[in-house]
């Protein structure tokens, strides 16, 4: 009989070989064998070298997805199984190679090799800087009832530090609630009592602002307007909302 040949360690699609075990009544070496589904099967070396059996038999079981698409992804053959699950070696649209389970590649969980997901976030992202960086009417805060005088005095009341500290006192002061529907927290507005415009020397005094929610704001000065506004303007908008 001739030197057996030490096959321990070494990988033979889902089988990895352990020990030698026993020689067959045909003279065939026997060995153990571990899955990578994690199963112990004494297999023939033979067999099991040449391909002709590939996992302790849980092959048998899963489901053929060869030639499939899901998807950007094209699954190849099996990689490998772990814990019951199988995992397929895929081919991407973009030309990459990834290893996906067959419950993501089904389920739809898995799309691509990562590449699909990049692309929506950079779609996402540059609509997002678009938007922001856009000018005039195609920026989505752009009012249209500002002339050009109103733009010109809100860059500089924006660029104002006091303008900063006038609307943290007058938050703090209504306990960050909006005065007219109620709303606690969120996209607040500092709205002037008496027009910004004008009323020059009411401007950074806190008791001529008053907390607002973005919508309630809007809304306001979509009926009054915005210049020449006053306290009775905004009690009249306040009983319209029903909270004091």
């Amino acid at each position: 009989m001739g030197k057996r040949l030490d096959l321990t360690g070494q990988k033979f699609n889902l089988l990895m070989s352990v020990r030698f075990d026993s020689i067959d009544k045909d003279g065939h070496a026997l060995w153990l064998f571990k899955c990578d589904c994690g199963n112990e099967k004494i297999l023939r070396a033979t067999a099991v070298k040449c391909g002709r059996i590939k996992s302790c038999g849980c092959l048998q079981t899963c489901e053929n997805l060869i030639g499939q698409k899901f998807n950007k992804l094209i699954a190849n053959k099996i990689d490998s199984t772990k814990k019951g699950k199988v995992y397929w070696l895929c081919q991407c649209d973009c030309g990459n190679v990834c290893i996906v389970s067959a419950y993501s590649l089904k389920s739809g969980h898995t799309k691509s090799c990562g590449c699909y997901r990049k692309i929506v976030s950079y779609k996402a992202m540059k609509i997002r800087h678009n938007e922001i960086n856009a000018f005039g009417e195609n920026n989505p805060n752009w009012n249209p009832n500002l002339t050009k005088e109103d733009r010109e005095n809100c860059k500089i009341r924006n660029r104002n530090p006091k303008y900063k500290i006038w609307h943290q006192k007058v938050f703090k002061r209504d306990n960050y609630t909006c005065q007219c529907c109620g709303q606690y927290s969120g996209n607040l507005e500092a709205h002037h009592v008496y027009s910004y415009h004008s009323h020059k020397k009411l401007r950074y005094v806190t008791s001529n602002g008053v907390t607002l929610c973005k919508r309630c704001h809007k809304e306001f000065h979509s009926i009054y307007g915005i210049k020449n506004n006053t306290r009775k303007q905004l009690n009249k908008f306040k009983k319209s909302k029903n909270y004091d």
